[in-house]
């Protein structure tokens, strides 16, 4: 089945189109390959009239690593100085080359004002968000500390932007976690837990009933040895409001017997513009309450992912959770980022979600180790739907 490489969704006064590019024929040397990219992202700008809308944040998954500081006059160049914010990933393509997700904004009173090289603000009359890609002079990452001194540099990152809160402003985050024959990406994930416990508990974050309100966050492997981070966060206040899945229990309250320290974040995270609501779904794994369901069958994994994503994001749930919308599911996904650990579960993941992901909806699968050794396919997008 082929889907389309792009989606366009109503959120309040903006138009957000997103656009995936894969190439699978894209050279193996990543900057290269990233030169590929920003051709094939110059040609979709054209298809969507880009004339009317910029840039706010591009994704590049590509072959192998790549520095920052060598990507970044790559990219400036095709789509201009500053460049928008954008990812590297050392995470390989199912079906070979390279892909790019790039996130484009428009409408009347809705501008994108790069801040610098690695973030930019996304205005419109109901809201204001900060888009932060990766940045410069990564260090190798193993440890907590490791983990904490670069939240600390992110958190900093978000102030320089004009966040006063900094992460406390964060609504989803990504981080990508080392996955080298010296650190698995589970050992990684219990020392960032470790690590962010601590520099969370200084951060002045919104509450709800349930508590901090912690940021959708989505963490998986790449074949690198450095831990960047990349988020969006709100420079205007705007109704937040938590969305957990009633299947699940929430992540900031696993039991210490399932994880020594418990994962601060929320399964997603809606923004109620008025008209529209907005919902940043975190990384969704293959859990039932606390525990990894279905172990060793990526197929009935990679059904119980899009299961869990479902429910989170059914008009009833998002209603039961403060933000009544009009539609729900699946097909209010914009886009969907599919994991998947190896071989056998990226042609599992890839079969069960063309038959379950309705075709309207774009995708791009990658190989990427999981925060559980046990887990084989994991998830992520942003859903849209007008209000009920």
């Amino acid at each position: 089945m082929e889907r389309p490489a792009t989606r366009s969704a109503q959120a309040g006064a903006a138009r957000h189109d997103f656009a995936i590019a894969h190439l699978p024929e894209a050279p193996a040397d990543p900057a290269a390959a990233v030169q590929s990219l920003m051709s094939a992202i110059a040609d979709q700008l054209s298809e969507l009239a880009a004339d009317r809308a910029d840039v706010a944040r591009v994704c590049l998954f590509l072959p192998g690593p790549l520095s920052f500081e060598r990507a970044e006059p790559l990219v400036a160049d095709a789509l201009g100085d500053p460049p928008p914010p954008f990812e590297l990933l050392a995470q390989p393509v199912a079906g070979g080359g390279a892909a790019a997700l790039t996130w484009l904004v428009s409408g009347d009173g809705v501008s994108v004002d790069r801040l610098d090289a690695t973030s930019a603000r996304v205005a419109q009359p109901e809201a204001e968000l900060v888009v932060v890609g990766h940045g410069p002079a990564e260090p190798p990452t193993s440890t907590a500390a490791d983990f904490a001194v670069g939240l600390r540099r992110f958190d900093a990152r978000l102030r320089d932007a004009g966040l006063p809160l900094g992460l406390g402003n964060a609504i989803k985050l990504w981080t990508v976690f080392p996955s080298t024959p010296e650190l698995g990406t589970e050992q990684a994930f219990n020392e960032f837990n470790r690590g962010r416990a601590g520099v969370f508990d200084e951060v002045e974050f919104e509450r709800d009933d349930a508590g901090p309100l912690y940021p959708a966050s989505t963490g998986v492997g790449a074949l690198d040895n450095t831990a960047p981070l990349s988020g969006i966060a709100l420079a205007r206040q705007v109704r937040t409001l938590r969305v957990e899945n009633p299947a699940q229990v929430s992540a900031f309250r696993y039991p210490s017997e399932r994880i020594a320290t418990p994962a601060l974040f929320s399964r997603a995270i809606a923004l109620d513009l008025g008209s529209d609501v907005m919902t940043f779904v975190a990384g969704t794994g293959s859990t039932v309450g606390s525990k990894t369901a279905h172990v060793g069958d990526p197929a009935a994994q990679a059904e119980q992912v899009l299961t869990n994503i479902d429910r989170l994001i059914t008009a009833e749930n998002l209603a039961r959770s403060g933000a009544p919308v009009a539609a729900g599911g699946l097909a209010t996904l914009s886009h969907i980022v599919v994991y998947a650990a190896d071989e056998p579960s990226e042609a599992a993941a890839r079969d069960v979600c063309e038959r379950i992901v309705p075709p309207e909806v774009p995708m791009v699968l990658v190989r990427s180790r999981l925060t559980r050794d046990e887990l084989l396919v994991e998830a992520d997008g942003v859903a849209y739907a007008p209000r009920a």
